[in-house]
């Protein structure tokens, strides 16, 4: 994963959600189809450990949904504070995007599996917290209908 920042909207305050979701739509007929988290540790090839300084936990999260407008979304959330992934069932999980709900309180942006997700029992849900948070449509008819 290569995050060059150059192609990505930033997202930066509730405001900002709201004119992504004006784009976007609403996550009732998403899934999230792919996440990949790149920690900022390494071993290099004389085997030396690289531990970073500062929290450079970077989180891509791939959602797609049917319709004709922005079908694929890449988020990348950085300087992540906090992330949990529940399995529900064998026949759901976080990759369903029932009532999923994307927004900033106190200075963070969050990505929660369902409205009822509950801050202060998080363990029931699948969430990603991060400092910061970028977007991007995915394909090439996603591209062109940006700008």
């Amino acid at each position: 994963m290569v995050f060059d920042g150059a192609s990505y909207e930033t997202i930066r305050n509730e405001e900002e959600v709201e004119a992504f979701l004006e784009k976007y739509g609403s996550f009732d007929d998403a899934c999230v189809t792919e996440c990949v988290i790149k920690t900022g540790f390494s071993i290099d090839e004389m085997g030396k450990s690289r531990i970073p300084i500062t929290n450079s936990s970077i989180v891509s999260l791939t959602v797609k949904r049917r319709g004709d407008e922005y079908r694929s979304i890449e988020f990348i959330f950085k300087k992540v504070k906090r992330m949990l992934f529940v399995p529900l069932s064998e026949n759901q999980g976080m990759g369903q995007c029932l009532g999923a709900r994307l927004f900033f309180k106190d200075g963070s942006a969050y990505f929660v599996e369902s409205d009822d997700w509950d801050e202060a029992n998080p363990e029931r849900m699948s969430f990603i917290q991060a400092k910061e948070l970028y977007w991007r449509p995915l394909g090439e008819a996603s591209l062109q209908k940006v700008s």
